[in-house]
């Protein structure tokens, strides 16, 4: 409840702010607080836009649950078509990626899950 109201009166601040130095008809720094404004705006829109990919595919692998024993075909049907495969002795490693998350999964020769090779995700 505290952090909540902080975040308002900080928000509410920052707005009155923004909106006053705006507001200021001969603000020397107007140009420039426009286009730092539009600069984080744009930048804040990249990165979601860009993560939120990568999110569906974590949470995709998360419903999955334990993996292990599943075969390729069930996990390509609930994940999509893997982005890279690599051939090792007994089977084969599989690679799910989009910017901001990669998992590689270590397939048998009956191609069912044996374990996560690994997995990374940006924060």
């Amino acid at each position: 409840m505290y952090s909540e109201f902080i975040y308002k009166f900080e928000k509410t601040t920052i707005m009155n702010i923004l909106f006053y130095t705006l507001s200021y008809q001969n603000s020397i720094l107007k140009p420039q607080l426009i286009g730092i404004i539009t600069g984080v705006v744009i930048i804040i829109i990249i990165r979601v836009a860009v993560r939120q990919p990568a999110r569906e595919l974590q949470k995709k692998f998360v419903s999955l649950g334990n993996m292990q024993g599943m075969t390729k075909t069930e996990i390509i049907s609930h994940c999509g078509k893997f982005s890279g495969i690599s051939y090792i002795e007994g089977g084969t490693v599989c690679v799910w990626q989009r910017p901001g998350y990669r998992i590689s999964l270590v397939f048998d020769s009956q191609d069912k899950v044996v374990r996560i090779a690994s997995e990374a995700a940006a924060r």
